[in-house]
């Protein structure tokens, strides 16, 4: 339990220095979060426009150990790094953004509510 907050002090940290770099401002994406159907009632949690900046292994390591799903982190030609989740984590994801200050709250967009 203490290296999940370890890690996610270590990123909240990191997002907070970004936040305060001022080019950094003017550079912020939408970030996407979205669900994708696959074969029967399997979903899965796609995560789109984070900043490339940011470490997504660390990231992925914290929310597969917070939500008991597996995931993995997938380069994609159009977004750059994108993060999959097992299962429908919409609401979970984007609540740990921005509790973990990685992402500012107007900048996330929920698809397929």
């Amino acid at each position: 339990m203490s290296k999940i907050i370890n890690s996610t002090i270590q990123i909240k940290c990191e997002a907070k220095d970004k936040y305060n770099n001022k080019s950094f401002k003017k550079k912020i994406n939408n970030v996407h979060i979205y669900t994708q159907q696959r074969n029967g009632k399997k979903i899965l949690t796609i995560v789109q426009g984070l900043d490339q900046r940011l470490d997504f292994e660390k990231i992925i390591q914290i929310l597969k150990r917070k939500f008991c799903c597996n995931g993995c982190v997938v380069e994609s030609l159009d977004s750059g790094l994108v993060i999959q989740l097992q299962g429908d984590q919409k609401s979970k994801v984007s609540f740990f953004l921005i509790n973990q200050e990685i992402t500012l709250p107007r900048v996330i967009k929920i698809h397929g509510t």
